[in-house]
């Protein structure tokens, strides 16, 4: 039931991704008109906050700082910086930290869990942006309570829509959909 529940709503709000230019295209498979995205090397361990919304290239850098705290997340299975990051109406967030939540009660884990943005492009400009991004989610072990055997998941190719509005001087993701 734990799995169900934690694999189902994973795949529903996968989602979050680090940043870098903006091409007003959106984001198809296979596309080279948006921006490559360099590999990380690690998780930081305390991701800076996104960016001034005056900022050239701003609603990129705070859909890449969700990522950095969404990958974050799911390696400490905390997700109050998470919810920090995000609009407090956004249900796939919030949808996110509740798979956490509930892993993290039954005493499960993530074992090798990270999503990568591929490429990224900001496709709408204004009060309420928008920003696409093709991710990487890469294999991992899901663990889905204490003493479990690990349940290997493939790697999965994600492209998700980010809707951003302005908190204070900074963008923050308002909903996040996956298609």
């Amino acid at each position: 039931m734990v799995r169900r529940i934690v694999l189902g709503a994973l795949i529903l709000v996968v989602a979050s991704a680090p940043l870098t230019g903006c091409a007003n295209t959106p984001i198809t498979p296979g596309s080279s008109t948006s921006e490559k995205t360099p590999k990380a090397t690690s998780t930081p361990s305390s991701p800076a906050p996104s960016a001034d919304a005056t900022s050239k290239g701003a609603e990129i850098e705070a859909v890449r700082h969700y990522n950095d705290v969404f990958n974050r997340a799911f390696a400490t299975l905390d997700p109050d910086p998470l919810l920090a990051a995000a609009s407090p109406d956004c249900t796939s967030c919030q949808g996110t930290a509740d798979v956490i939540t509930k892993l993290d009660k039954a005493g499960g884990r993530y074992d090798g869990f990270e999503q990568k943005i591929d490429k990224i492009a900001l496709v709408s400009e204004g009060d309420r942006p928008v920003v696409q991004a093709e991710s990487s989610l890469s294999a991992f072990d899901l663990v889905p309570r204490a003493g479990a055997k690990p349940e290997p998941q493939k790697a999965r190719r994600l492209f998700l829509t980010f809707e951003l509005e302005k908190r204070g001087d900074s963008w923050t993701v308002a909903q996040i959909t996956q298609g």
